[in-house]
């Protein structure tokens, strides 16, 4: 079965680990101790056996059955048997008790250590069948003793790591109760941990940028009704004066001419919304390369006539060949909407500067146009789509309010940096291009 939970599965993560831990050291208990036993057993064999076989060689005469009660004693308090076999083959048991049966030896019960006494063999056995029953003890208390040690771990891991985990789950239940009606929900710290402190104000970013986003795209939508409506309304007044009553062909043709220009405002504008929402929706692809040089001039020799009719002279700074890599349609709206808002918005009688310039950082492209300044200049504002920092301006140009928006969102989808900067003498559009999209010859 598949453990959701994050406390489930680091409890049962740790217990398997635990466990293998434990049993590997658990055998290794149960081996040092097999092993040590098995040496003691046989250093007792030979340390007896060298013992009689000296006392046997000094006493220089062969012992009868009588004369082995000193050993006896010895032997039996070492747990061990003592079997005397003479020449025929025949045992003859020297201490009381159980002996080693001879010749048939049960291994599992004994361990042997046989030596020459003179004519006959001497079967000196210890018996390992209480050491091994001493032995399963042992082994039954470990595995007990691991038992409860494995249960007494998981149960203090499961407590703290539900008291680690405790803090992730109270910043669960603050989201939860955060309410959707209000944008500005910041979360609290539930401890003083580094990593959740961390957290917390990462999450706050997030939900401040999340924030930020809703509002403009609440503003975004309250302006684009509003910048739809109108032209609607306008254009709805139009047909329904003309239908009021019976009017003279000049008549009619002053109402569709005015409806025509209403409904070409309007789709316009509806195109202007379409793009900026396939650029904020699709990324960039299919990029070719382009002189970025050329691209101005074509730009520049379009918007001259609307330049001269204001008196604008275009100043074009001398730059060599530069490649940029871009899709050809979003390269053209970025330099039509930078071009003509620095003709449109540019006092009578004036100058738009335009320089490439090709840096170690990337390629500039910089438009400067001579202006009155902003009152109230806010960089951010400005690229927010139908935002107007001055209606009368925007009424004498006839901006929808979209084109640095879209500027920005192309901007964005392609990695360039596009600012906007005011001075005492106008304001300055600058679009930097990175150099992993340079090609400099």
């Amino acid at each position: 079965m598949k453990l959701k939970s994050l406390r489930s599965r680091m409890t049962a993560m740790f217990a398997i680990a635990f466990a293998a831990l434990i049993l590997i050291f658990g055998t290794f208990i149960l081996w040092f101790a097999r092993h040590t036993s098995e040496r003691d057993a046989h250093s007792t064999l030979q340390t007896a056996a060298s013992k009689m076989q000296r006392e046997y060689s000094e006493a220089r005469q062969e012992q009868d059955n009588d004369g082995w009660s000193d050993e006896q004693v010895e032997l039996t308090q070492q747990n061990l048997a003592l079997v005397i076999v003479n020449a025929k083959g025949h045992g003859t048991p020297i201490t009381p008790g159980k002996v080693p049966p001879w010749p048939r030896i049960n291994r599992q019960a004994w361990r042997i250590q046989t030596f020459a006494l003179g004519s006959k063999t001497a079967v000196l056995g210890f018996h390992w069948q209480k050491t091994e029953s001493t032995l399963r003890s042992q082994a039954l208390m470990l595995v007990g003793l691991c038992l409860t040690l494995l249960l007494a771990a998981i149960f203090g891991v499961w407590l703290l790591i539900g008291r680690t985990l405790l803090p992730i789950y109270e910043l669960s239940v603050q989201a939860d109760a955060a309410s959707l009606e209000y944008l500005h929900v910041r979360m609290e710290a539930t401890s003083q941990d580094t990593e959740i402190v961390h957290l917390v104000g990462t999450l706050n970013g997030l939900l401040e940028r999340l924030s930020g986003a809703i509002s403009a795209r609440e503003r975004f939508y309250a302006a684009a009704s509003h910048e739809l409506r109108t032209p609607l309304q306008t254009l709805n007044g139009y047909l329904e004066l003309a239908l009021m009553r019976e009017r003279s062909v000049e008549d009619y043709r002053a109402v569709l001419t005015e409806a025509y220009a209403q409904s070409e405002s309007l789709s316009s504008l509806v195109q202007a919304l379409l793009l900026l929402n396939q650029l904020e929706a699709t990324s960039v692809h299919e990029k070719q390369t382009f002189d970025l040089g050329e691209v101005c001039a074509r730009w520049t020799e379009e918007f001259t006539s609307l330049a001269e009719s204001r008196g604008i002279r275009f100043i074009v700074c001398p730059s060599e060949m530069c490649c940029v890599e871009a899709m050809s349609s979003y390269l053209d709206i970025l330099l039509r909407n930078l071009l003509e808002n620095g003709v449109k918005y540019a006092i009578t009688d004036s100058e738009v500067h335009i320089c490439i310039e090709i840096l170690p950082k990337g390629t500039s492209l910089t438009i400067f146009n001579q202006c009155a300044p902003l009152p109230e200049w806010n960089e951010e504002k400005l690229f927010e789509p139908f935002y107007r920092p001055d209606a009368s301006r925007n009424s004498d140009t006839g901006g929808n309010g979209l084109g640095l928006a879209i500027c920005k969102a192309i901007a964005v989808a392609n990695d360039w940096d596009l600012s906007l900067k005011q001075d005492a003498g106008g304001v300055q559009a600058k679009v930097t291009f990175p150099p992993r999209v340079n090609q400099t010859h």
